[in-house]
């Protein structure tokens, strides 16, 4: 069997992005809330509060070392970064728990007139956090990419090839569209420029009819606003995470409407009142 330093592509496939995408949070953005938590549920007696700010604000070589350091080379099809995210993960979704355990008891211990403090803290950074934790774990179970030893043709194609978007377009081995993928590209709406999909990810998402998509980015990038007053550069972060995946969105669909457009002469007739 080829040794798995050979096994890799020169990429990620697309459907492993949204897991890489939920490690990069709860590596990258999750760490300051975590602090942040402890701060408030065991050290809130007046002390002072520097070294708190000095976390929030800044962690910039941490940031560093985590994007350059493993989740680049991984995005790149390194083995022995993927090892180090399959590792990594573990102690990242543990943060997470302990982060919701701890907002828990802030709740219940709180009088009932302040309890509304332990929801905001919920809701603004550890909701969005529990989504990007589904991500991974759906990825590192059932996407063969995140097993250093799955072989190529597990995998599939890496991010970017033909063949992936042949793939994210729903075409079939042949490269072609089924009859009724074909009719919905061709009645799907003219993809939005591409500087709406880093200015407002859920607009662009919107003007994609990916609905599931306005839902999941609205509340992330929200987040990512309020962020930006404390945390500017992990909010550029989070932010240009959810324009990136708008972008992957209207890639695809202006890729598949060129190839249905290509191969309009084979769609059979259909009831127009349901085309």
């Amino acid at each position: 069997m080829t040794a798995p330093k050979h096994q890799r592509g020169p990429g990620a496939p697309s459907s492993a992005v949204p897991a890489l995408a939920g490690f990069t949070f709860l590596s990258v953005v999750a760490p300051p809330f975590y602090v942040l938590s402890l701060y408030l549920e065991f050290f809130s007696n007046g002390n002072d509060i520097n070294w708190v700010n000095d976390f929030l604000g800044g962690g910039i070589g941490w940031i560093v070392l985590m994007v350059a350091g493993i989740i680049y080379p991984a995005s790149r099809g390194k083995v022995w970064a993927i090892w180090l995210i399959r590792i990594l993960s573990i102690p990242a979704l543990l943060g997470l728990l302990g982060a919701i355990i701890g907002d828990a008891a802030l709740y219940f211990q709180s009088p009932a007139s302040q309890r509304g403090f332990a929801v905001f803290i919920f809701w603004f950074p550890l909701a969005p956090l529990l989504v990007a934790a589904f991500f991974l774990i759906d990825g590192l179970v059932h996407q063969p990419w995140f097993d250093p030893n799955a072989a190529p043709e597990e995998i599939g194609p890496s991010r970017g090839t033909i063949g992936d978007f042949n793939k994210q377009a729903g075409m079939d081995a042949a490269g072609r569209l089924s009859p009724e993928k074909l009719a919905a590209a061709l009645a799907a709406p003219a993809p939005p420029a591409r500087w709406l999909c880093y200015v407002a990810p859920p607009i662009a998402a919107a003007r994609l009819r990916r609905w599931w998509y306005v839902a999941l980015f609205t509340p992330i990038c929200l987040a990512a606003l309020i962020l930006a007053v404390f945390i500017p550069l992990r909010a550029i972060l989070v932010y240009g995470l959810m324009g990136g995946f708008a972008d992957r969105l209207r890639s695809v669909q202006a890729y598949r409407k060129i190839v249905a457009e290509s191969q309009a002469d084979t769609i059979a007739p259909l009831n127009p009142s349901k085309t």
